[in-house]
């Protein structure tokens, strides 16, 4: 039994779940704002999907991050880290699910493809997306150690599909409970935050290894085309060419940048129209 409510549950006894929540740390931090003026939309395009392909549907609100003081007792994170680090405590819901697919709240889902039907039923995938590690934000960090790391693949977190078998190889690994041992010998603060930048450090500071074996040893998957996924940001793209995409098997978007409010819109009326042929 899980030991969470969600807002809302559709239980169609299945065995694969899709997961989302909507958590306030603060009404001026991020998107919230933008989030709880167009939070029906977001849910209503979750929910639809997870009908189409008959799979189960969970939306969270603030009550999951209390997962956070089960998992992590004696640790203090910040603000951010709390919305990032729930993404690491999901093996709460495989007590009554075989496979996962967690999505941020700001993702439109789209078509009759099954989400679960395009990845091999014992890998964890992930969209994967062209990104140079460290980030902006961990230069600094990064160069008191090493000015030479480049790292040309990124660990997105807001998507993920996980299986029961996947993820429990990771918690058996003992993997969270180094990295926050690591954390405290180096004296990290805030500088990381969610399992892409775990990752890049394990690759850093203990694997001694390429990013591409971690993703081995976690039994993962890097590639997008494999995933049917898009994340806009860096150009305005019209309505007609997210359609285009979309129609090629992207199934999943995720608007980012300064676009964003634009292509939310836009991602909305696709949605509209699909529903509505």
């Amino acid at each position: 039994m899980l030991s969470l409510i969600p807002k809302i549950h559709d239980n169609r006894n299945s065995k694969n779940l899709i997961i989302c929540f909507l958590a306030n740390i603060g009404e001026d931090y991020g998107s919230y704002k933008f989030y709880i003026k167009n939070k029906n939309i977001l849910i209503e395009n979750k929910r639809l999907y997870a009908e189409k392909i008959g799979v189960d549907f969970m939306y969270f609100e603030n009550n999951i991050l209390e997962l956070l003081d089960k998992y992590f007792p004696n640790v203090r994170l910040s603000t951010k880290e709390e919305l990032d680090y729930i993404r690491i405590c999901l093996n709460e819901y495989f007590d009554e699910y075989d496979n996962i697919f967690y999505v941020d709240f700001d993702i439109f889902l789209y078509g009759d493809k099954n989400v679960f039907n395009v990845y091999e039923i014992d890998k964890v995938f992930t969209h994967v997306y062209d990104v140079v590690y460290p980030w902006e934000h961990t230069l600094e960090f990064f160069a008191k150690f090493d000015d030479s790391v480049v790292i040309k693949y990124g660990f997105n977190t807001g998507q993920m599909i996980m299986s029961k078998k996947a993820v429990n190889k990771i918690y058996n690994r003992n993997y969270i409970k180094e990295f926050f041992q690591l954390k405290e010998e180096r004296g990290l603060k805030k500088e990381f935050t969610g399992l892409e930048h775990y990752l890049v450090w394990l690759q850093n500071f203990k694997f001694n290894t390429k990013l591409e074996d971690i993703f081995q040893n976690m039994n993962s998957e890097s590639k997008i085309e494999n995933f049917g996924s898009k994340m806009v940001h860096t150009k305005d793209l019209s309505e007609e060419t997210l359609l285009e995409s979309i129609n090629e098997n992207v199934f999943v978007i995720h608007p980012l940048g300064k676009f964003k409010e634009k292509f939310f819109s836009r991602l909305y009326n696709i949605h509209q129209r699909l529903n509505n042929e």
